[in-house]
């Protein structure tokens, strides 16, 4: 499932609820779909919330504008490196 994009995933994922919705469907095919259905939620949520971390970690400066590159990309932080930085800060 990981070579799916999310799009891909929320796509299949509408196809699902329209065959479940649509169809007269045997017991051992609905909880197929239900199954499948509940792997890709968790693979979209997986990838919302990886989403997510890299909105909050994009750089910001002291006026809270976001920084950017020369290319005009957002400049990002990695992630391990603020956990580790904060883990040790902690100590």
């Amino acid at each position: 499932m990981n070579e799916l994009s999310f799009e891909e995933a929320y796509s299949r994922l509408e196809k699902i609820l329209e065959e479940l919705h649509n169809k007269d469907l045997t017991l051992e095919k609905s909880l197929a779909f239900c199954e499948e259905a509940d792997k890709l939620i968790q693979f979209c949520h997986k990838k919302l919330a990886e989403a997510d971390k890299k909105i909050a970690l994009l750089s910001k400066n002291k006026e809270g504008n976001i920084l950017v590159n020369e290319e005009g990309h957002p400049i990002m932080e990695d992630y391990s490196k603020i956990i580790n930085s904060h883990k040790n800060a902690t100590k």
